[in-house]
């Protein structure tokens, strides 16, 4: 039996905790009077919102942005045993897309988006829960992906054309310089990191484009693999092999030619060409779950994907809204929001199951054994993700 917590968001916008032991229990209020111990600012009775939980690395506190009817978004940690919950920074006129803490757990990520006068622009900032009211900008541009790499910030940041795009390596805490990586950005997402100091990515470099792996503060980089398209990279989580697939078509058409990278040789072993939209690896680092879309149902399917290219079918859905819009960006959200259990046995999805298992029931946030078995519906969820599995 899975021992991870999951936080989910229900219909209503509200954030719950479902414990170890099954019990659900609400972690926000429906309006802005709630007790809230930190406030940068004071609160009016409203209703509000909540979006993304984020769980903290040690599993004590959870993120989210706090969304008031006709106010400013604002980022909400709260600690999960219910003792306290601080607004640590009001986003202004900003929309609010993502949260991500880092691995010590004394910073978060935020990237949120604004209007200027030459169209949306993505921000990144850093906060500390500690410390209220105070935002630490790292960079803005568009597109904008990111992962955490130790305590600094390692980013894919767009410019106005693929000249002016970069890869840098920010420190937050203005202990060190920002680094520039070598080549141009390719069409990707998130840069990978393999430890503190090495991280792979897609950029032109030396006349082509190539899956590249690079020491920070080092000019030249290794080349590991030629590409042609939109890549997808998704590290294993014992960081030894990190799963690749390429869109030939780029953005809107489906990945293809899913391989693995072994890190330490450089070797490319190719698993299979299932078109998918994403694909995800169990934590402990054996197969991958890839899910794809069938265009002729219109609905989505979830398989389980060996090493060795046998594929187990597992189920079929249409996802709700948020579900979807962390499918769109599997390779960002996969790295904080967690849908696959600690013990690599169960898989969270929210939305309508299809097929014997779904049918008569209600849309909402379903537990799929990855061996096949029958699927459980645990609440009424929108979008939910796995905690840290316990200590002890």
């Amino acid at each position: 039996m899975s021992r991870n917590p999951i936080a989910y968001v229900c219909p209503k916008r509200q954030i719950y905790v479902i414990n170890t032991e099954g019990l659900a229990t609400p972690q926000t209020s429906a309006t802005t009077d709630a007790l809230v111990w930190g406030s940068w600012a004071p609160g009016s009775s409203h209703r509000v919102g909540h979006s993304w939980p984020t769980w903290s690395p040690d599993g004590t506190q959870i993120a989210c942005f706090r969304i008031p009817q006709g106010g400013a978004p604002r980022v909400l940690v709260m600690e999960t045993n219910g003792i306290s919950s601080s607004e640590v920074v009001d986003l202004g006129p900003r929309l609010p897309i993502y949260l991500y803490w880092s691995p010590n757990g004394s910073q978060i990520a935020v990237l949120s988006q604004s209007m200027d006068n030459e169209g949306d622009k993505l921000s990144l900032s850093t906060i500390r829960p500690s410390q209220l009211g105070q935002e630490r900008p790292v960079a803005e541009g568009t597109p904008l992906f990111f992962t955490w790499s130790g305590e600094r910030v390692a980013a894919y940041i767009g410019g106005s054309d693929a000249q002016s795009s970069r890869l840098s390596v920010s420190d937050p805490n203005g202990h060190s310089a920002t680094e520039i990586l070598p080549g141009i950005p390719g069409n990707f997402c998130a840069p990978v990191s393999i430890n503190d100091t090495d991280l792979v990515y897609v950029a032109a470099y030396n006349g082509s484009t190539q899956v590249l792996r690079t020491t920070v503060g080092s000019s030249v980089p290794q080349a590991i693999h030629p590409v042609n398209g939109l890549v997808g990279l998704v590290s294993s989580p014992d960081k030894k092999r990190i799963a690749m697939a390429v869109a030939p078509g780029g953005d809107g058409t489906a990945y293809r030619n899913l391989s693995v990278l072994d890190v330490a040789s450089g070797r490319v072993q190719h698993i299979v060409d299932l078109p998918c939209l994403g694909f995800f690896w169990t934590p402990d680092s054996t197969r991958l779950v890839v899910v794809s879309v069938d265009t002729h149902r219109n609905l989505m399917t979830w398989s389980v994907v060996h090493l060795n290219g046998d594929i187990d079918p597992i189920t079929e859905m249409v996802p709700t809204r948020d579900f979807g819009f962390y499918l769109r960006f599997f390779e960002q959200y996969s790295q904080s929001h967690p849908i696959i259990s600690h013990d690599s046995k169960h898989l969270l999805v929210s939305g309508e199951l299809f097929g014997e298992h779904g049918q008569g029931q209600k849309a909402g946030t379903w537990k799929i054994p990855l061996n096949g078995a029958r699927p459980t519906r645990i609440c009424d969820g929108v979008f939910a993700v796995y905690g840290p599995s316990p200590i002890g």
